[in-house]
């Protein structure tokens, strides 16, 4: 298991000093999945997504978190607003699944 309660740590500093830096929000919100703190994760990306709606990447990630938590609806709703925004992991995934965009 990777250093990820520093991640947390690194991350809020990023955060107090750049309230609006989005991409802050989802690194934590990656670590907090990897620490299996799904619940949490899905705040930090919903937080990076009011920052930047279009961040696709955060939508992969809070998909497969809303996935983890068995929430299969929710995070196929994710997947596909990633891959409308270009995501190649998304459509990937919703492909294997037989699902359209």
């Amino acid at each position: 298991m990777g250093n990820y309660r520093q991640v947390i740590e690194d991350c809020d500093k990023a955060i107090e000093l750049q309230p609006k830096y989005a991409e802050a929000y989802n690194n934590r919100g990656n670590a907090y999945a990897k620490l299996g703190n799904y619940g949490r994760a899905i705040e930090d990306y919903d937080r990076a997504l009011e920052k930047k709606p279009e961040y696709a990447i955060a939508y992969n990630n809070r998909a497969a978190a809303y996935w983890s938590l068995g929430n299969q609806k929710k995070a196929i709703e994710d997947l596909k607003t990633a891959a409308r925004l270009g995501s190649e992991n998304a459509k990937k995934s919703l492909r294997s699944q037989g699902i359209e965009w």
